[in-house]
This record gives structure tokens, sequence and C-alpha cells, in this order.
């Protein structure tokens, strides 16, 4: 079991996660075991721009899991 779990959820606020996502990182003990669950709820076409750099952007950390709805499913 993680010692943090955190669940956000996501529609069409890109940079607002990716600053929410830095801070917990930055701010974080690492010797803490986390898990950070991003629920994408946001509709988007392939070539949407932003969304593939925030992809990109939640790459970088191994305690992301990315969770695409591909529809906005609600809180």
């Amino acid at each position: 079991m993680k010692d943090l779990t955190i669940s956000i959820v996501a529609y069409k606020n890109y940079e607002d996660i990716m600053q929410a996502v830095e801070s917990i990182e930055t701010h974080t003990d690492a010797s803490i075991d986390k898990c950070i669950y991003i629920i994408d709820n946001s509709c988007y076409e392939e070539t949407d721009r932003n969304r593939n750099i925030f992809i990109e952007f939640l790459a970088k950390w191994k305690d992301i899991e990315y969770l695409d709805t591909k529809e906005n499913l609600g809180f």
C-alpha cells in the first residue's frame, strides 16, 4: 500500500494540473511512496497540442498514473 495517494480530475485545465504536479513532486519527501492519479475528463482532438505537451510532461515521473476517460464523466 502507498503512503500517499492523490487523485486529480482534469478537464482542459492542463496548465493548472502541471503546476499542481510540480508542487507535489517538489514538496513531497522522496522517501514517501506515493501515486498520483490524473483522471482526464476532457474531450479532445488527437492533434491537441496542449494535451500532447501535458502527456509528455506527465511522463517525467514514474509515480503518476494517467487515466483518459475520453469523455466528461464528471467528478
